[in-house]
């Protein structure tokens, strides 16, 4: 079915695509929760392009930046998520869970939070389990 309940997307690179060429496709999922690169700076809005051969990792690591570096910042993310129509309602150390604003509109309920990505990175940060010590 093209409208179901959830999807989620953990791909180590790709998921900015997936869910957009799924839209594109007209799969409209209730809610997505999507795997985002944590260590890309949330103010940017950054996707690193798909290719079959990890191109982008080879020359980011010869070059001594980013060798880390997958997928799409928290921005790019959010801002697919906005272009699709879907309002980001959660974020964790590594994964965005995005609400079909259609379904947020009937039920009158609002992420005001979602316009801030420094405000959401504060909070992420504050809701982590703290580590323990062994």
């Amino acid at each position: 079915p093209l409208d179901f309940d959830v999807l989620s997307l953990d791909t180590d690179g790709n998921q900015w695509l997936l869910w957009m060429q799924l839209s594109r496709n007209g799969f409209r999922p209730k809610i997505v929760v999507v795997e985002y690169d944590e260590e890309i700076p949330y103010d940017q809005d950054l996707a690193i392009r798909y290719s079959p051969f990890p191109i982008h990792q080879l020359c980011l690591v010869k070059a001594a930046r980013h060798p880390w570096l997958f997928g799409a910042s928290l921005t790019a993310m959010r801002n697919l998520g906005l272009q699709l129509g879907y309002t980001l309602v959660h974020l964790s150390d590594v994964d965005l869970t995005f609400v079909r604003r259609d379904l947020l509109v009937e039920r009158d309920l609002r992420f005001p939070a979602q316009d801030d990505p420094a405000g959401l990175c504060a909070l992420a940060r504050h809701q982590a389990p703290k580590l323990r010590p062994l």
